[in-house]
């Protein structure tokens, strides 16, 4: 569990106990900031949020798909430097491996650089 303390510019402090990892709540504080946000404004979302699951759980899932979005944006990234690198991208469908090759090409037939690790991989199945 995670424990925040929020300081208002006069100083008044809002302590907030939450599942959500620190940088998550960092995050959210700083979209916050963005915002001129009255006292009242700010007690009034703790409300909402403390009183209705619904808004916790749209947090959640926003939370959550940004987390996937981001992550998928790095897994593409990685994928395309591999290929400017010469090394073929790894994919699995249906109990098959796929090889997706620097010039495009998708082939089931292991590549040269992989040929050392599927063999490994075979013998320990």
């Amino acid at each position: 569990m995670t424990k925040v303390i929020i300081k208002s510019d006069d100083n008044k402090e809002f302590k907030i106990s939450t599942k959500l990892p620190p940088d998550i709540i960092k995050q959210i504080i700083e979209s916050l900031e963005e915002y001129e946000i009255s006292e009242e404004e700010l007690d009034s979302l703790f409300g909402i949020f403390k009183e209705n699951k619904s808004i916790k759980e749209l947090i959640h899932k926003s939370l959550s798909f940004d987390i996937i979005t981001i992550g998928n944006r790095a897994v593409k990234k990685a994928q395309q430097e591999s290929l400017k690198k010469g090394i073929p991208n790894v994919y699995w469908k249906n109990g098959n491996f796929y090889f997706e090759l620097p010039d495009g090409t998708i082939t089931t037939e292991v590549p040269d650089i992989y040929k050392d690790i599927f063999e490994k991989f075979e013998k320990d199945k």
